[in-house]
């Protein structure tokens, strides 16, 4: 037994969009930093290392938090809160300590709107082969300020599609993350021929389409998502991976 009070657990609360977690079924996974559990609308997570304090073992497990937010966010369209709810800590005289707090710690939405009771459905899990980065950090929020209606989509396309390039180097993008020529080359096309007056990036612009707009904020989530793989890719992502799309140049 180590000769200092370390913590032993920690206990976020979990809020997932739109859903009554309720009804969702446990899921539990480990990884470098602990054992992880999800049950009963809260996140127990209890640490592999030693931490004298819950606000150290917390500073460790957030970026991990973010980047399981994050993934989630861009996989399946709705955003997940986690809010430190509680921690335990063992002294060494075998007392255990719990220390509640009430303190925000990972929020990715305003508020959310509870209208899904799924039954028979676990709750989510990380992904694999994701980590979050500079680059991931920026085109996401660039990406969720279009989401909340801050910033035109055509210009959050373009700037994610710039970072892909310039993170590539001297290969082709296309090569680097496994997205095929097409749908780059087409990302590009919208980005800068369509918009309004206001934000359009050419004065030659036109409207967008709802199926271009369904297409292109699709592309996006694909492009984030190869930020954060490092070449870890299992697939090219190809026009048939979007939603339809037509033609028009």
């Amino acid at each position: 037994m180590s000769k200092q009070a370390h913590v032993t657990e920690l206990s976020y609360r979990v809020t997932l969009e739109d859903t009554d977690v309720s009804g969702l079924l446990p899921r539990s996974w480990e990884n470098e930093l602990g054992r992880f559990i999800l049950a009963d609308g809260l996140l127990t997570v209890e640490p592999r290392q030693h931490f004298s304090d819950y606000e150290s073992a917390h500073s460790a497990v957030q970026p991990w938090l973010r980047r399981f937010a994050t993934g989630h966010h861009l996989t399946d369209g709705r955003r997940i809160h986690f809010e430190l709810a509680s921690s335990l800590t063992r002294h060494p005289e075998g007392r255990i300590d719990r220390t509640v707090t009430g303190h925000v710690t990972l929020r990715v939405s305003d508020s959310f709107s509870l209208v899904r009771h799924p039954q028979g459905v676990r709750y989510p899990q990380p992904l694999e082969n994701f980590e979050t980065n500079e680059d991931v950090d920026t085109a996401y929020q660039r990406w969720d300020n279009y989401l909340r209606g801050r910033e035109p989509l055509p210009g959050v396309a373009y700037f994610v599609l710039s970072l892909l390039k310039r993170r590539a180097g001297s290969r082709p993008a296309s090569d680097r993350f496994r997205i095929s020529r097409k749908v780059l080359r087409r990302v590009g096309e919208l980005s800068s021929r369509t918009g309004t007056p206001a934000t359009a990036r050419k004065a030659d612009h036109r409207e967008m389409t709802p199926e271009e707009e369904a297409w292109l904020k699709k592309a996006i989530e694909c492009m984030i998502l190869r930020l954060g793989n490092d070449e870890q890719f299992p697939d090219r992502i190809t026009m048939d991976d979007l939603p339809p799309l037509d033609q028009r140049p």
